[in-house]
């Protein structure tokens, strides 16, 4: 129904997640109700300029100050980070260490001294921001999970994180598919019923079964939940195909419709609503999580078990 809840379900699907698995007692009592009722909203704080997909990478520093952590750094893509009152932050607190070995994970207030807040305007019609850290201080009671312990915090998060996309795309796949169908069911061209084209028949159909190819795999990601396992490869694959399938959902508009497909929802002759933004948004949820092909290195390492 696109409800403006972007800015909680980072603290919902991710944070959530996490302080459930990894965060004190004192953490757990203060946050989770807070998330449930819609009272602490948090961005993602992950991606950096040099640090995308390879989240080992990021260079974005915390030093201990006494019962403080000093962080330097910046931060990109953050979806939420203008609407949002905390941050889910990834900081290295060990720079000796091994890549993975020296990363911790904060819930920083966005409030605090130092720092700034960039939006930007993203491709698929939505906001972005850059988040500037500069000599911020953070109390160690902020800190999830053990020092140096982040990465694995990280990896249980992003396991929920991509199933809250593979959630997110399905519905936004159904939600534009459905427009799509409603408009061929009455659309003449030519004299001729789009709904009887035999090509447009075939393509409708494999559309249709894919989806219910990305409902099975939400569905076995939410069975493996409830085990009380983590759905590693599961999540990236329903990832994997959503996001994918989002895209060849928008293609196969752009084909059918023509270029009608290509005005915005709120032109005045638009075939079906929003499926210009369809395939514009599509770009998000195969880079957003970790690229797919690093996606499919996971599934192929941890899924197939093939050699590193």
């Amino acid at each position: 129904a696109w409800a403006p809840c972007l800015a909680h379900n980072i603290g919902e699907t991710i944070g959530a997640r996490a302080l459930f698995l990894h965060g004190s007692p004192e953490q757990r009592a203060e946050y989770l109700p807070a998330i449930l009722r819609g009272e602490r909203s948090f961005a993602l704080g992950y991606s950096e300029p040099e640090a995308g997909s390879d989240l080992a990478a990021l260079r974005t520093r915390a030093v201990r100050d006494g019962d403080d952590w000093i962080v330097n750094g910046q931060k990109l893509w953050s979806t939420s980070a203008d609407k949002a009152e905390y941050i889910w932050l990834a900081a290295r607190t060990d720079p000796e260490a091994k890549k993975h070995a020296g990363i911790s994970v904060f819930m920083a207030d966005l409030r605090s001294t130092g720092i700034s807040i960039r939006p930007g305007f993203a491709l698929y019609g939505k906001t972005f921001s850059a988040v500037f850290f500069d000599n911020v201080r953070v109390p160690s009671r902020a800190m999830v999970g053990r020092v140096n312990g982040g990465w694995q915090v990280i990896t249980d998060a992003l396991a929920a994180e991509r199933i809250m996309m593979g959630a997110s795309r399905k519905a936004i796949i159904e939600r534009a598919f459905d427009r799509m169908t409603a408009y061929l069911r009455t659309a003449n061209v030519g004299g001729k019923m789009l709904r009887d084209d035999p090509v447009i028949r075939d393509r409708i159909g494999t559309l249709a079964a894919e989806i219910e190819v990305a409902r099975q795999f939400l569905m076995r990601n939410a069975a493996i939940l409830e085990q009380g396992r983590v759905p590693l490869y599961e999540a990236a694959i329903s990832k994997v195909f959503s996001s994918e399938l989002q895209e060849r959902l928008g293609q196969a508009a752009l084909d059918i419709l023509g270029t009608g497909a290509l005005l915005s929802q709120d032109a005045h002759s638009a075939p079906a609503g929003e499926l210009e933004q369809l395939l514009r948004h599509s770009l998000m949820g195969i880079i957003s999580g970790g690229t797919n092909e690093i996606q499919r290195t996971l599934i192929a390492q941890r899924g197939l078990g093939l050699p590193r």
